[in-house]
């Protein structure tokens, strides 16, 4: 989910324009790596893309916490991430637009 909305989710949609997310993980590991993956579905002018995206980086949390930072090694930037038993929330600032991306465990 993303924002609340289930997938897909459009991320964008304009005239002769649009581009929905279709799926996506998050994998997140022991070792303080995590790596996320994107399937995003482009329109343009009717014609129809579909392009899978990954990113990927470093985490650290502190001890007995339900939050962690997630630094993306391409960009810098830090999202947050919270965790429950059952789903991981990412919290992504990207260009001054923040969502929130939730994330089902299996």
């Amino acid at each position: 989910m993303i924002d609340t909305k289930a997938l897909p989710y459009s991320m964008f949609a304009d005239t002769g324009y649009a581009l929905d997310v279709m799926s996506g993980s998050l994998s997140i590991t022991p070792d303080r790596k995590w790596v996320s993956r994107m399937t995003t579905r482009e329109t343009v002018a009717g014609n129809v893309s579909t392009y899978s995206d990954s990113a990927f980086g470093t985490w650290s949390t502190v001890q007995g916490s339900t939050s962690a930072s997630l630094l993306n090694a391409e960009t810098n930037v830090i999202s947050t991430a919270t965790w429950t038993i059952s789903d991981i929330t990412v919290t992504d600032v990207t260009n001054g637009v923040t969502r929130r991306i939730l994330y089902r465990r299996n």
